[in-house]
């Protein structure tokens, strides 16, 4: 193992730091790597997306551009989200979790409790759902997280997973679509960590997508990938396996 000189300035301290390293689907061709990190003081931070050339003769991280930002800060270094994936079309998505402040997450003026979508280059989509919309974020792709943990784009369908962290009972599997709301803090498989409910008490609501699993009871899911057909036994989404955060086990999701 060889370390790697340059990174930006990160933010360390509780969940924070280095987050996440998405390759650049061509990255045989141009080196590039894209960084979620946590940046910013004990007060105030942010997580960012970094993009850089990775310079493996003198191992360093080169050309560097900071391609998104989330806002606003908040003091909780925890509940960060924070997973990308890069897909072959140019786009890049970031999860980003609530922070502990659970009502951003209905709050489509704040990135937290949201997934993102950007160009590779760091612009927004003119096809983003809430582009437009007066106050919205126009780089939310969809919002009402918790704090999305795993995070993979099934390059045969187009379509985006994720596992997310609920409160006691009510960690997710979902499907990720454009414009949808996921329901956090309104509605929740779980409860409360008092053991009080969430919301009303509800596990669904009236324009709220619901998840396509749910642990119960919590396993704390974390990476998340794609096993391709062929590798192994398939099912009609795939394979899909989701790490467990605090042990290393694999839980498989058919």
């Amino acid at each position: 193992m060889q370390s790697i000189r340059g990174l930006p300035p990160i933010r360390t301290g509780d969940q924070g730091g280095l987050l996440d390293v998405a390759v650049d689907p061509e990255f045989a061709r141009t080196s590039i790597v894209y960084l979620s990190y946590t940046h910013g003081t004990v007060d105030a931070s942010t997580v960012r997306i970094l993009k850089g050339r990775l310079d493996l003769n003198r191992r360093i991280l080169a050309d560097q551009a900071v391609l998104f930002e989330s806002d606003p800060s908040a003091s909780a270094n925890e509940q960060l989200g924070g997973r990308l994936a890069v897909t072959r079309d140019g786009y890049l998505f970031l999860s980003l979790g609530d922070r502990w402040e659970p009502g951003r997450a209905q709050d489509l003026s704040d990135h937290a409790g949201s997934f993102i979508r950007i160009r590779t280059d760091g612009s927004v989509p003119c096809t983003n759902p809430f582009v437009g919309v007066p106050s919205a974020k126009p780089e939310i792709w969809s919002y009402g997280h918790r704090n999305p943990q795993g995070l993979v784009a099934d390059e045969r369908t187009g379509q985006l997973w994720a596992t997310e962290h609920g409160p006691p009972g009510g960690d997710e599997l979902n499907l990720i679509q454009a414009g949808h709301n996921y329901g956090w803090p309104l509605v929740s498989h779980g409860r409360n960590y008092d053991g009080s409910p969430v919301g009303a008490g509800e596990s669904t609501a009236p324009g709220v997508e619901a998840p396509l699993h749910v642990w119960v009871p919590s396993i704390a899911p974390s990476g998340l990938t794609l096993r391709p057909e062929g590798m192994a036994c398939h099912c009609g989404l795939g394979h899909l396996l989701a790490r467990w955060w605090f042990a290393s086990a694999l839980a498989t999701t058919r």
